[in-house]
């Protein structure tokens, strides 16, 4: 008879020893996840410092006016050159921050204008004089961002 009751126990012990294992398990699996999620985030906050960047532009009937600002960077080695249907905004490589380089479709320009460059504080503005007669368009080619407040015009 003892070794049917044995036979009993580990039968009545299996599941209980089997959840042991499988919330270990589960244990494990979820903390494998958190660091998945954290070494996920990790990346994410590495990449918005190294491209942290905002252009916005806006095209009005006689002018485009473009704002960039570089995270971690002064506005005095960021180059602008108006080059027939593009404006290239350039600087170079910083303490650690990447070169930065963006070309801009502004082929409505007027062809020998020269950009007029305001360096602010954590900030670039740069307008440009626009043809009146070339046709407007939705959006600048190369340009990403909400626009800019018609305070940023003056």
């Amino acid at each position: 008879m003892r070794p049917l009751l044995i036979g009993s126990l580990c039968l009545l012990a299996a599941p209980a020893f089997a959840q042991l294992r499988g919330d270990a398990l589960l244990d494990r699996i979820m903390s494998e996840q958190r660091l998945d999620q954290q070494r996920m985030a990790e990346s994410m906050r590495q990449s918005t410092t190294v491209s942290g960047s905002s252009l916005s532009v806006r095209e009005t009937a006689d002018r485009y006016v473009i704002e960039l600002s570089l995270q971690n960077r002064t506005t005095d080695d960021i180059e602008v050159v108006h080059d027939g249907p593009r404006l290239i905004l350039s600087a170079p490589a910083v303490d650690g921050q990447p070169a930065y380089r963006q070309e801009l479709d502004v082929s409505g320009a007027l062809p020998d204008a020269e950009p007029e460059v305001k360096r602010q504080p954590g900030k670039l503005l740069v307008t440009l004089a626009r043809d009146p007669a070339a046709p407007a368009r939705a959006a600048v080619a190369g340009a990403a961002g909400p626009g800019l407040s018609d305070d940023a015009l003056t």
